[in-house]
C-alpha cells in the first residue's frame, strides 16, 4: 500500500513537472517563435544591466557607458559596438569637409533595444537623406545608451560627442525615464558592473506575468492621468537644470538642440513640461507621440512583454524626424567651427 502511495506521488510530480516544462517551452515559442530554440538568443532577453555589454565610464557623469567591440545579442537582435564603444559605425573624430554631422543622445529607445541597428530611427535617417543627394554626406552618430537619464546626456555630450564636431544635437527624449535622479548621483555606491544573467534557464511564464502587470499599469497610468504628478520637486530642477546645461553648450558652440519626445504614447501634461523646458531654452521640440494617435500601441512593441519600439515604430520616429528637418530647414547649418571641443571644458 505505501510503495502504490509512493508510486502515485511520484507519477504527480513527474506529471506536473512535465506539464510544467510544456507550458514553458509553448510559451517561449508564442513570445518569441523560432528564436526559442536558441540558447543565445534567449540568453540575451534580460536587463541591460545584467547583460555583460556595459562597463564603468572615464569620464565624470557618464557613469557607466557601453563596451567597446561587442559582437553579441541583447534582447534578441544583434548587438555590435565600435572600437569608441558605440552602438554604430566607425566614425573619424575629424569631419570631412563634405559631412554634415548630427550627433543623437538618448537612451535604450536610441539605442536601440531590441532592433538592429540598421533598423533605428537613426539609421533609416541616415539612409534616407544620403539616397536624396550627393554634395553632403549626412553622418548621424549615435551615442545612445539604456538606462541614461538627462545628466548622463550632458555629460555624454560634453566629454565625448563634441570630439565629433556635430552640426546638430538631437536629443531623444524618453518620458519613462529621463527625469530620475540616479543613485550615482545622490551619492551613491559608484557603479559596478553585475554578473550576467542567463536569462535561457529562467521562468518566462512567471517573468511575463509580472511584466504584463506592469505594462498595463504603465500604459493604463500613461492614458488617464499627469506623469507630471509623480515627479517631485528635485526632478523638476534637474530637469530645468539639464536643459540650461544643454543651452550653455549650444550657445557657446552655435550648435542648434533639437528635442525629440521619443515615444508612441503621449502624455499630454509630460509633453507640454517638455516642451516648455525647450522653449525656454530655445531647443526645437518635436512631439512624435503625435504621430501614432488612436494606433494600437501592441503593435510597436519589441515583443508581446517588452515596451521598447520595435522597427515599425523606429521606421514612423525616422520619418516624422525627417520631415521636421525638412520643415524647420534645419540640414543648411553646416558649422565651419572645426576646433571648438576645448572650449565647453574651460
Amino acid at each position: 500500500m505505501k510503495k502504490n502511495t509512493l508510486n502515485n506521488i511520484v507519477l504527480l510530480v513527474t506529471s506536473v513537472i512535465f506539464s510544467l516544462l510544456i507550458l514553458e517551452l509553448s510559451f517561449r515559442f508564442y513570445l518569441f517563435g523560432k528564436d526559442s530554440f536558441s540558447i543565445q538568443k534567449m540568453n540575451s532577453v534580460h536587463q541591460i544591466g545584467v547583460a555583460g555589454i556595459l562597463k564603468t565610464s572615464e569620464y565624470p557623469g557618464v557613469i557607466f557607458e557601453l563596451k567597446p567591440n561587442l559582437n553579441t545579442y541583447f534582447k534578441l537582435s544583434k548587438f555590435a559596438t565600435n572600437d569608441e564603444g558605440l552602438r554604430d559605425k566607425h566614425y573619424d573624430c575629424l569631419k570631412p569637409d563634405d559631412a554634415f554631422r548630427i550627433v543623437v543622445i538618448g537612451d535604450s529607445f536610441t539605442m536601440p533595444t531590441g532592433v538592429d541597428l540598421e533598423h533605428s530611427y537613426h539609421a533609416v535617417l541616415e539612409e534616407r537623406l544620403n539616397e536624396e543627394q550627393d554634395e553632403m554626406d549626412y553622418q548621424i552618430i549615435n551615442f545612445g545608451v539604456g538606462g541614461y537619464c538627462l545628466s548622463q546626456y550632458v555629460s555624454v555630450l560634453k566629454f565625448k560627442a563634441l570630439d565629433y564636431l556635430p552640426d546638430l544635437i538631437l536629443i531623444g527624449f524618453c518620458p519613462e525615464n529621463d527625469h530620475e535622479i540616479l543613485p550615482e548621483e545622490r551619492g551613491g555606491k559608484p557603479f559596478r558592473e553585475k554578473p550576467i544573467e542567463y536569462s535561457f534557464y529562467t521562468s518566462f511564464v512567471i517573468n511575463t506575468l509580472v511584466r504584463t502587470i506592469n505594462n498595463y499599469a504603465y500604459e493604463n497610468y500613461v492614458n488617464t492621468k499627469d506623469f507630471i504628478a509623480l515627479l517631485n520637486n528635485d526632478q523638476l530642477q534637474n530637469m530645468d537644470n539639464q536643459f540650461s546645461d544643454f543651452r550653455a553648450i549650444s550657445e557657446d558652440l552655435g550648435i542648434p538642440v533639437i528635442i525629440v519626445y521619443l515615444h508612441y504614447i503621449d502624455n499630454t501634461g509630460y509633453s507640454k513640461l517638455i516642451e516648455s523646458l525647450a522653449q525656454k531654452n530655445n531647443f526645437y521640440f518635436e512631439n512624435i507621440s503625435k504621430g501614432f494617435e488612436g494606433a494600437d500601441v501592441r503593435k510597436f512593441r519589441i515583443y508581446r512583454t517588452d515596451r521598447h519600439p520595435n522597427e515599425k515604430a523606429h521606421k514612423l520616429f525616422s520619418d516624422q524626424i525627417y520631415n521636421f528637418f525638412k520643415e524647420k530647414n534645419l540640414l543648411n547649418n553646416k558649422l565651419v567651427t572645426i576646433h571648438y571641443h576645448d572650449s565647453i571644458l574651460k
